[in-house]
């Protein structure tokens, strides 16, 4: 299938991954993306330091740059102590007086706090929310959807279902119905398969429970 943009094109990519919700993948991956080009050159990338000091960070994007510089020696741990004692620093100069004040009342009013990497993370999902609401009436990424064994996770999928038309709201009913009724089969194969009278070995679904972990949303 040819592509006629870059966002159609960026989504039949994430099409042909496997696994998982393809918006939640577009959103890692912005975020990864982000981390290893700000933290490969971070003395030297003023930019990031001051959004990533101003903003600071939630506890999940902390220990997920913890995590990519303990996985990865191009960023390593230098950069990552660099800037955690900048915005420490920073954050120790707003809790004096009236800054201590529209600090904490700025992170309590907005949703995605201040946290450079939500705000990233927030973008990204928007824009892929639009691009999938808009390509998923096409025939060909429809079938690209359905013969993939990406999932569109719970909190995604009433994303779609909130502005796609009737007809299209069907069509991905019937869809994420037929795709997690094949994820539930996996997953009591799975379990049947630990019991003791059974002699059958393990296969692939054996990833059905990491695939589930993906697709999970907080209802």
């Amino acid at each position: 299938m040819k592509a006629s943009t870059v966002l159609e094109s960026e989504i039949i990519e994430i099409l042909k991954l496997q696994d998982s919700c393809p918006i939640c993948y577009a959103k890692s991956k912005a975020v990864d993306s982000w981390i290893y080009g700000a933290f490969t050159n971070l003395l030297h990338n003023e930019d990031a330091r001051t959004k990533l000091r101003e903003g600071g960070l939630c506890r999940y994007h902390s220990a997920r740059i913890t995590e990519m510089a303990r996985e990865n020696s191009d960023i390593g741990s230098l950069a990552v102590t660099v800037i955690f004692k900048e915005m420490l620093l920073e954050q120790k100069r707003m809790l004096k007086g009236d800054a201590r004040k529209g600090f904490f009342r700025r992170n309590r009013e907005s949703n995605i706090g201040n946290c450079h990497l939500c705000r990233i993370a927030s973008d990204t999902e928007t824009r892929y929310l639009k691009g999938f609401y808009g390509f998923l009436y096409s025939e060909s990424i429809r079938r690209m959807y359905e013969e993939s064994t990406n999932v569109f996770c719970i909190d995604h999928s009433e994303s779609l279902f909130k502005v796609l038309g009737t007809s299209e709201s069907q069509w991905f009913e019937d869809v994420q119905n037929k795709k997690i009724g094949l994820l539930l089969s996996d997953l009591e194969l799975y379990i049947g398969r630990h019991d003791y009278r059974n002699s059958e070995p393990i296969g692939e679904e054996k990833k059905a429970w990491l695939i589930a972990s993906k697709i999970i949303g907080q209802l």
